[in-house]
Protein backbone atom coordinates (compact mmCIF):
# COMPACT_ATOMS: atom_id res chain seq x y z
CA UNK A 1 0.00 0.00 0.00
CA UNK A 2 1.28 3.42 -0.89
CA UNK A 3 1.78 6.11 1.69
CA UNK A 4 -0.26 9.27 1.67
CA UNK A 5 2.48 11.39 0.09
CA UNK A 6 3.24 8.76 -2.60
CA UNK A 7 -0.44 8.59 -3.54
CA UNK A 8 -0.79 12.36 -3.96
CA UNK A 9 2.52 12.62 -5.79
CA UNK A 10 1.37 9.98 -8.30
CA UNK A 11 -1.98 11.75 -8.70
CA UNK A 12 -0.24 15.08 -9.35
CA UNK A 13 2.07 13.50 -11.95
CA UNK A 14 -0.91 11.90 -13.73
CA UNK A 15 -2.68 15.27 -13.78
CA UNK A 16 0.34 17.05 -15.22
CA UNK A 17 0.74 14.37 -17.92
CA UNK A 18 -2.95 14.73 -18.83
CA UNK A 19 -2.65 18.52 -19.16
CA UNK A 20 0.54 18.24 -21.24
CA UNK A 21 -1.09 15.63 -23.52
CA UNK A 22 -4.18 17.79 -23.91
CA UNK A 23 -2.06 20.80 -24.75
CA UNK A 24 -0.09 18.69 -27.23
CA UNK A 25 -3.32 17.93 -29.07
CA UNK A 26 -3.81 21.67 -29.61
CA UNK A 27 -0.33 22.32 -30.94
CA UNK A 28 0.35 19.24 -33.06
CA UNK A 29 -1.73 19.61 -36.21
CA UNK A 30 -1.76 15.91 -37.09
CA UNK A 31 -3.32 15.15 -33.64
CA UNK A 32 -5.68 18.12 -33.63
CA UNK A 33 -8.72 16.54 -35.18
CA UNK A 34 -12.14 18.05 -34.64
CA UNK A 35 -13.23 15.08 -32.52
CA UNK A 36 -10.46 15.61 -29.94
CA UNK A 37 -10.33 19.39 -30.07
CA UNK A 38 -13.96 20.19 -29.22
CA UNK A 39 -14.17 18.36 -25.85
CA UNK A 40 -10.80 19.71 -24.79
CA UNK A 41 -11.84 23.22 -25.80
CA UNK A 42 -15.05 22.88 -23.79
CA UNK A 43 -13.08 21.78 -20.73
CA UNK A 44 -10.63 24.66 -21.14
CA UNK A 45 -13.50 27.12 -21.57
CA UNK A 46 -15.28 25.80 -18.47
CA UNK A 47 -12.20 26.04 -16.26
CA UNK A 48 -12.58 29.74 -15.30
CA UNK A 49 -16.31 29.23 -14.71
CA UNK A 50 -15.67 26.23 -12.45
CA UNK A 51 -12.92 28.14 -10.63
CA UNK A 52 -15.30 31.06 -10.00
CA UNK A 53 -18.12 28.78 -8.78
CA UNK A 54 -15.69 26.91 -6.53
CA UNK A 55 -14.46 30.15 -5.03
CA UNK A 56 -18.00 31.49 -4.50
CA UNK A 57 -19.35 28.36 -2.82
CA UNK A 58 -16.20 27.82 -0.77
CA UNK A 59 -16.66 31.28 0.78
CA UNK A 60 -20.34 30.60 1.50
CA UNK A 61 -19.60 27.20 2.99
CA UNK A 62 -16.75 28.60 5.08
CA UNK A 63 -19.06 31.25 6.55
CA UNK A 64 -21.80 28.68 7.20
CA UNK A 65 -19.32 26.28 8.82
CA UNK A 66 -17.96 29.08 11.02
CA UNK A 67 -21.50 30.04 12.08
CA UNK A 68 -22.31 26.43 12.93
CA UNK A 69 -19.10 26.12 14.98
CA UNK A 70 -19.96 29.30 16.90
CA UNK A 71 -23.49 28.01 17.50
CA UNK A 72 -22.17 24.69 18.82
CA UNK A 73 -19.70 26.60 20.97
CA UNK A 74 -22.52 28.65 22.52
CA UNK A 75 -24.56 25.50 23.17
CA UNK A 76 -21.55 23.76 24.71
CA UNK A 77 -20.73 26.69 26.98
CA UNK A 78 -24.37 26.98 28.07
CA UNK A 79 -24.44 23.26 28.83
CA UNK A 80 -21.16 23.51 30.78
CA UNK A 81 -22.52 26.42 32.83
CA UNK A 82 -25.68 24.44 33.55
CA UNK A 83 -23.68 21.41 34.67
CA UNK A 84 -21.51 23.61 36.91
CA UNK A 85 -24.65 25.18 38.36
CA UNK A 86 -26.01 21.73 39.15
CA UNK A 87 -22.73 20.81 40.85
CA UNK A 88 -22.84 23.97 42.97
CA UNK A 89 -26.47 23.30 43.90
CA UNK A 90 -25.62 19.71 44.87
CA UNK A 91 -22.71 21.08 46.92
CA UNK A 92 -25.13 23.29 48.87
CA UNK A 93 -27.42 20.30 49.41
CA UNK A 94 -24.49 18.26 50.79
CA UNK A 95 -23.19 21.10 52.97
CA UNK A 96 -25.09 20.01 56.08
CA UNK A 97 -24.11 16.38 55.57
CA UNK A 98 -20.42 17.29 55.11
CA UNK A 99 -20.58 19.51 58.20
CA UNK A 100 -22.08 16.63 60.20
CA UNK A 101 -19.27 14.35 58.96
CA UNK A 102 -16.64 16.86 60.05
CA UNK A 103 -18.18 17.36 63.51
CA UNK A 104 -18.61 13.60 64.05
CA UNK A 105 -14.99 12.93 63.19
CA UNK A 106 -13.54 15.79 65.22
CA UNK A 107 -15.78 15.24 68.26
CA UNK A 108 -16.17 11.43 68.35
CA UNK A 109 -13.40 10.26 65.95
CA UNK A 110 -15.96 8.06 64.22
CA UNK A 111 -18.68 8.53 61.61
CA UNK A 112 -22.12 7.54 62.83
CA UNK A 113 -24.28 5.17 60.80
CA UNK A 114 -26.83 7.88 60.10
CA UNK A 115 -24.17 10.26 58.79
CA UNK A 116 -22.61 7.51 56.65
CA UNK A 117 -26.03 6.67 55.18
CA UNK A 118 -26.74 10.33 54.37
CA UNK A 119 -23.30 10.70 52.77
CA UNK A 120 -23.81 7.52 50.73
CA UNK A 121 -26.82 9.14 49.07
CA UNK A 122 -24.53 11.75 47.48
CA UNK A 123 -21.02 10.23 47.44
CA UNK A 124 -19.46 6.84 46.88
CA UNK A 125 -17.41 5.03 49.55
CA UNK A 126 -14.07 6.08 48.06
CA UNK A 127 -14.90 9.79 48.34
CA UNK A 128 -16.19 9.33 51.89
CA UNK A 129 -12.90 7.62 52.80
CA UNK A 130 -10.97 10.53 51.27
CA UNK A 131 -13.04 12.96 53.36
CA UNK A 132 -12.12 10.98 56.48
CA UNK A 133 -8.44 11.38 55.56
CA UNK A 134 -8.88 15.13 55.02
CA UNK A 135 -10.52 15.60 58.42
CA UNK A 136 -7.89 13.35 60.04
CA UNK A 137 -5.12 15.43 58.49
CA UNK A 138 -6.79 18.59 59.81
CA UNK A 139 -6.94 17.07 63.30
CA UNK A 140 -3.29 15.97 63.11
CA UNK A 141 -2.24 19.45 62.00
CA UNK A 142 -4.25 20.96 64.87
CA UNK A 143 -2.39 18.69 67.33
CA UNK A 144 0.97 19.82 65.96
CA UNK A 145 -0.03 23.52 66.11
CA UNK A 146 -1.35 23.14 69.67
CA UNK A 147 1.72 21.22 70.84
CA UNK A 148 4.12 23.70 69.28
CA UNK A 149 2.15 26.69 70.58
CA UNK A 150 1.62 28.14 67.10
CA UNK A 151 -1.02 30.87 67.15
CA UNK A 152 -3.24 31.83 64.25
CA UNK A 153 -2.46 35.05 62.42
CA UNK A 154 -4.50 38.14 63.31
CA UNK A 155 -6.34 38.09 59.98
CA UNK A 156 -7.70 34.61 60.88
CA UNK A 157 -9.30 35.74 64.15
CA UNK A 158 -12.76 34.76 62.89
CA UNK A 159 -11.52 31.26 62.04
CA UNK A 160 -12.89 28.53 64.35
CA UNK A 161 -10.46 27.49 67.11
CA UNK A 162 -8.30 24.45 66.63
CA UNK A 163 -9.66 21.31 68.29
CA UNK A 164 -8.01 20.32 71.58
Amino acid sequence: MKTYSEYWTATLVRGIVAVVAGTGVLFLPEMASTILLRPFGVVIAMTPVMWGLNRYFRRRLSRAYRNIQESFSRVTSTLAESVNGIRVTKGFVRENVNSQLFHDLVRDHVIGDATWARLSEHLDDRVITELIFVVGSYTCLAMVFNSAGIQLDDDLADFPPLPR
